[in-house]
């Protein structure tokens, strides 16, 4: 067992190796699968499996994007990968969710499978605690007991001995303990992104309003002025999708032990807003949203005589806009676009963030956005982020595959 786990330890690449390490692997493979990041698809979890299934075998020549396109998503084998980037998308989205699984501490002791930038072979590693055992000095010691009694019984190799032991020991120890505060830097760095971004929500006891916009519904009135019937139709709902955005939200407030207030934007007073941190969510359909953008550089436009909604430069009406024509069928719509902006508004003397989408997609991108710390970061690369200290609003594109939205990319951004 020592002498497996010596042989692992420098990059840990040959693992697994026996039939056991392999069903860990797989097993490991299924407890992914059945978690809430991925049961909840069934994108993900096919192309998951496929790349997990041909790593372990070595069939890595299946694993092209051409072929996955063609065999897991029904593409024509002539397709275009550069205009339809399905594989692409997909496992992009895969990789942040397998970050996201093993952020969590209660799987940090799991086999852990990863899907590397740049190609669809999966990479495996045994569990940390295999790892740390291989690391440390424990291996060290077993390793070399056998020489140090051949040495022991030699005269006057018994002092020396152990001062290289020790050495060794000590060394091993400060190696492990490096590898462990680097390990921890680079998560508590991952984790204080998005803490960082959403301080003003999260610090001296704030109580965080979550103010999320109503579909328009247009039905005729039953019953008397008084009925049930007309107590229920004149509920106006919020979209599944916007439901399902709010929830993510509460979920990261819930993990500061934090219970925002929830409430639908038709029913949200000016009062509501003031000296809370509000978080406003959906665009068009949102009315603080849409008066609150006003004030802002990028805003929202529907014009009632057209299908097309856009975002737009106020300093530039008549220039470049990102538009989303709603006349066209879903499977026609390849883009959605969104507003994220965090700022100090002066009319309710609180933070105000706004994640709107033109579509529920791009409403479903900005909560992506705003919620992991890889696509943070990109909202200014330089040594000290401006957001940090500035108000920001950023326009930002996600590509509609199956359905559903890719990953956010920033298109346009602005700081004051």
């Amino acid at each position: 067992m020592a002498n497996r786990l010596q042989e692992q330890a420098p990059g840990l690449a040959h693992w697994p190796q026996s039939p056991e390490e392999v069903a860990a692997v797989r097993e490991q493979l299924e407890r992914l699968l059945r978690d809430p990041l991925f049961s909840q698809s069934r994108r993900y979890p096919s192309l998951l499996r496929r790349i997990v299934e041909d790593s372990l075998t070595g069939n890595v020549d299946n694993l092209k994007e051409r072929v996955l396109g063609i065999e897991l998503f029904h593409r024509t084998p002539d397709y275009d990968t550069n205009a339809d980037a399905i594989v692409r998308v997909t496992a992009a989205e895969i990789r942040k969710r397998i970050a996201q699984y093993y952020h969590e501490e209660s799987h940090r002791t799991e086999p852990r499978i990863d899907l590397p930038v740049g190609g669809y072979v999966a990479e495996f590693s045994p569990p940390r605690t295999w790892i740390e055992i291989g690391t440390g000095s424990a291996v060290t010691e077993v390793a070399g007991e056998h020489s140090r009694q051949e040495k022991l019984s030699e005269p006057g190799n018994g002092h020396r001995h152990s001062s290289h032991l020790g050495l060794k020991v000590l060394a091993g120890s400060f190696v492990t303990l490096m590898i462990l505060a680097i390990a921890f830097w680079a998560w508590y760095e991952s984790r204080n992104e998005v803490d960082e971004f959403w301080r003003p929500f999260i610090r001296n006891g704030a109580l965080p309003l979550l103010c999320v916009g109503q579909l328009p519904v247009n039905t005729v009135p039953q019953g008397t002025p008084d009925s049930l019937a007309r107590a229920l139709l004149s509920q106006r709902p919020v979209s599944i999708s916007d439901a399902v955005v709010v929830s993510d939200y509460a979920t990261y407030f819930g993990t500061k032990e934090i219970r925002p207030r929830i409430q639908v934007s038709t029913t949200t007073t000016y009062a509501d807003l003031r000296q809370h941190p509000v978080l406003l969510v959906g665009g068009l359909d949102n009315n603080w949203t849409m008066r609150f953008l006003e004030g802002l550089r990028y805003r929202m436009h529907a014009d009632p005589n057209s299908s097309v909604l856009k975002i737009y430069d106020s300093t530039n009406p008549s220039g470049q806009a990102w538009e989303m024509d709603f006349a066209k069928t879903p499977e026609h719509i390849a883009d959605d676009y969104a507003i994220v902006s965090r700022f100090n508004a002066p009319a309710t003397e609180s933070t105000l963030i706004i994640a709107a989408g033109l579509g529920e997609n791009g409403t479903a991108a900005a909560a992506d956005f705003l919620l992991h710390s890889q696509y943070l970061k990109e909202i200014d690369p330089g040594a000290t982020p401006q957001w940090k200290t500035k108000n920001m609003e950023l326009v930002i594109k996600t590509q509609i595959i199956d359905g559903n939205a890719g990953p956010p990319v920033i298109v346009a951004r602005y700081f004051w």
